[in-house]
């Protein structure tokens, strides 16, 4: 008997616990500055020398959070080996002559979800950690006493960034169908 693939319930619990965890740590950090008297902060806001610097490194991390985890995530699914073979095509239309039409199929599918995983966590990882860092940066601002309305901006762009990195089943299977140009079953 073959062995049964974990379903993408079980794969997505981790980085979906992940993910919610993240977002919800970036709204208490953020409640913790609206809360007077909580956190001690500057008085007087320092010269513009600091938010400029905060500005540049949210940019940065922003950046970075689309592009190293794709970089990331494109070297680990190279580096995964991944057996095909050749089925016959079910769907095609058999003539008369010639050799029956084929399609290709992952040899090994529990294979195929561990690569899966194996090379998308880490990018998915990479991705939450930078757009956190945004978030971050809108901290710092508010403990070197800036304005809620300017360390909001950089918790609201960390927030945004965040959420539109939920985890689906797309973001783990998608870069190995693209790789192989095989669909991964579910």
């Amino acid at each position: 008997m073959p062995p049964t693939t974990p379903s993408t319930a079980i794969l997505l619990r981790v980085p979906r616990l992940l993910w919610g965890a993240l977002l919800m740590s970036q709204v208490i950090y953020a409640g913790m500055l609206l809360v007077p008297g909580l956190i001690e902060s500057l008085a007087e806001p320092d010269d513009g020398a600091s938010i400029v610097g905060i500005i540049g490194f949210a940019i940065a991390a922003a950046i970075g959070s689309f592009v190293v985890p794709s970089l990331v995530r494109r070297k680990n699914v190279a580096a995964q080996r991944l057996e095909l073979r050749e089925v016959p095509d079910p769907s095609a239309p058999v003539g008369f002559r010639g050799t029956a039409p084929t399609m290709r199929e992952y040899a090994d599918l529990a294979a195929v979800h561990q690569a899966a995983r194996t090379a998308g966590f880490a990018p998915f990882v990479l991705s939450l950690a930078l757009s956190e860092a945004v978030s971050m940066a809108g901290i710092a601002a508010g403990l070197l006493g800036q304005p809620p309305v300017v360390w909001g901006a950089f918790v609201a762009v960390g927030m945004t960034l965040t959420a539109i990195r939920f985890p689906t089943e797309a973001t783990f299977f998608a870069p190995i169908e693209q790789h192989t140009g095989v669909p991964v079953p579910r």
